[in-house]
């Protein structure tokens, strides 16, 4: 099952990849909202790479089990606590609220 979700999440990223790359009113479109809300844009594109790293990390465990720059933890361990520590960040602030000043 988890072969089946690893799949078809890379098949997801492969397909919105290759539209940015060969269709240039879907590039225009994703640039567009990346500069409307950068703000809400990193912290998705922050937490979508810990939960990759978490997913990834899990199910494949020569890449979970590599350790992150000699700090003693490994992939899926830092995938797991961002993942989660991103998720509990959302509890006190909106993503709607991040972009306005």
């Amino acid at each position: 099952m988890g072969f089946i979700a690893g799949c078809l999440l890379l098949a997801v990223i492969t397909k919105t990849g290759w539209d940015f790359v060969r269709n240039p009113a879907e590039r225009k479109g994703v640039v567009d909202g990346l500069l409307a809300k950068p703000m809400s844009s990193i912290f998705l594109i922050v937490w979508l790479t810990f939960f990759l790293m978490f997913f990834f990390g899990m199910f494949i465990p020569s890449l979970g089990e590599t350790e992150l720059g000699g700090t003693g933890w490994t992939v899926w361990q830092a995938g797991f606590f961002g993942f989660f520590g991103m998720w509990v960040i959302t509890f006190f602030v909106k993503l709607e609220d991040m972009d306005k000043q």
